[in-house]
């Protein structure tokens, strides 16, 4: 039992000869980035005593392989940080679900749809979101990528001031209510 793949990987024809008709599993790859391939997969079986043959063909559509990946415009940055993805996948006509990890999510119908998301970060500490593209063909197939994005705490500028006395020189009250600063500079508004 001669099996013929009806391609080729790297130049070589893709055969396997069997001496039973016990199932056996074998893995077809589409070498296509983007395209479906149609493969017509070849049985002959010849009758050694005779050599009489037959052949029989059935042709095989093999969908390209999800390769789901993306570019981030920036890796890091301060609170509140946009952040442009660029949609780099291989792998044929899909869609994407995009989750930012931070409650919010996205859905984009092409490879060529740029998303563009703004991450905050009031706490404290360095915030890393592992942002997730889900790819999905149209045979229900799917693959994840992701990639970490850093948010550095936002830094507010905030403060009050109470004023105890009408009559100048007059003594205010200031407290600061700033978020996440470690330097503080201030100015009065005259020299």
């Amino acid at each position: 039992f001669t099996w013929d793949y009806g391609h080729t990987i790297g130049g070589v024809a893709q055969l396997d000869v069997k001496t039973d008709k016990l199932p056996f599993e074998k893995l077809i790859d589409n070498e296509s980035d983007n395209d479906i391939k149609t493969y017509p997969i070849k049985l002959t079986v010849v009758d050694k005593n005779t050599l009489c043959s037959d052949s029989h063909i059935i042709n095989f559509d093999v969908h390209p392989k999800l390769l789901p990946s993306f570019t981030a415009d920036k890796l890091s940055g301060c609170s509140d940080l946009p952040v442009i993805f660029t949609n780099t996948s291989t792998g044929g006509v899909m869609s994407f679900d995009w989750d930012f990890k931070d409650g919010q999510s996205s859905k984009t119908g092409a490879v060529s749809e740029t998303v563009a998301h703004t991450f905050t970060n009031r706490q404290a500490a360095t915030q890393n979101y592992s942002v997730a593209m889900l790819a999905t063909n149209s045979k229900g197939c799917r693959v994840e990528a992701s990639k970490t994005i850093g948010v550095y705490p936002k830094v507010e500028a905030a403060f009050a001031f109470v004023q105890t006395s009408k009559c100048t020189p007059f003594p205010i009250d200031i407290t600061n209510g700033s978020l996440n600063g470690t330097e503080y500079q201030w100015d009065f508004g005259h020299t």
